[in-house]
């Protein structure tokens, strides 16, 4: 029981610290870079980032996914939507192609979720 508290704890110090960069960075430039997150947990990071980035105008949503690249309708002049591999795509950075990775870049993809 004492090692759940500890980690309860920590947890809430990083949550908060979490929270104190996102409230100081409002209205500011900001990208939220998603990697490889799917459909499992959504609540998690990907609909927080939908909001936050629909809350900002500034703000821009990146998602690099194997076939589930997708942003909703109200941000997609906000997103970059990259299909493909994260090995792939991180290693043609280096060679400056999408083609040497086999990426499909998208500007936006409509996603099929109910609340994007």
């Amino acid at each position: 029981m004492a090692i759940f508290r500890r980690y309860a704890a920590m947890f809430r110090v990083q949550a908060e610290r979490y929270e104190s960069f996102l409230r100081t960075r409002q209205g500011q430039k900001l990208l939220f870079l998603e990697l490889g997150v799917g459909y499992n947990t959504p609540v998690i990071i990907k609909y927080p980032f939908w909001r936050m980035t629909a809350a900002n105008p500034r703000a821009v949503y990146a998602c690099l996914n194997l076939g589930q690249a997708a942003a909703p309708r109200e941000i997609q002049k906000q997103s970059i939507c990259i299909d493909g591999d994260i090995g792939a795509v991180l290693a043609g950075l280096g060679e400056n192609t999408s083609q040497s990775a086999n990426v499909k870049f998208v500007r936006f993809r409509r996603t099929n979720s109910a609340r994007g």
